[in-house]
């Protein structure tokens, strides 16, 4: 049983690896979020982050996007979605959003770290940024 799980995670990690070798010099061209439909574009696949435009995943998109090579502090993705960082904001709701973004990701890709996500900052993954 221990090899079973042992190939899987190599086989992951072999075609992560092997996305993004082959997509490396397209990534700036294939990246993009169209907020209108709440449609991510990445390593050649067109992602539906959510049916409705309004939740957390898509507004962090929203604004990650807005400058794709910064890495946002959470107080400034929450200034950008209007909350009162000084108010009732439920903790760690950045953090939050860039795991399920994540995991959405990840549904459609098996890539799991398109966004580097700490409980404070929030940026696209540098690698796939720049190949």
């Amino acid at each position: 049983m221990g090899l079973i799980k042992d190939f899987r995670s190599f086989a992951q990690r072999v075609h992560s690896y092997i996305t993004v070798e082959l997509l490396k010099t397209d990534y700036e061209k294939k990246l993009d979020f169209d907020p209108k439909t709440s449609t991510l574009y990445f390593a050649g696949e067109v992602i539906i982050i959510s049916k409705r435009a309004e939740n957390d995943a898509h507004e962090l998109l929203k604004t990650v996007f807005k400058d794709r090579s910064k890495i946002w502090n959470s107080d400034e993705v929450l200034d950008d979605w209007k909350f009162d960082t000084e108010g009732k904001t439920p903790k760690k709701k950045v953090y939050h959003a860039g795991k399920a973004v994540n995991r959405i990701v990840a549904q459609d890709t098996k890539i799991k770290d398109f966004l580097d996500v700490t409980t404070k900052t929030v940026a696209i993954n540098r690698k796939y940024l720049n190949g």
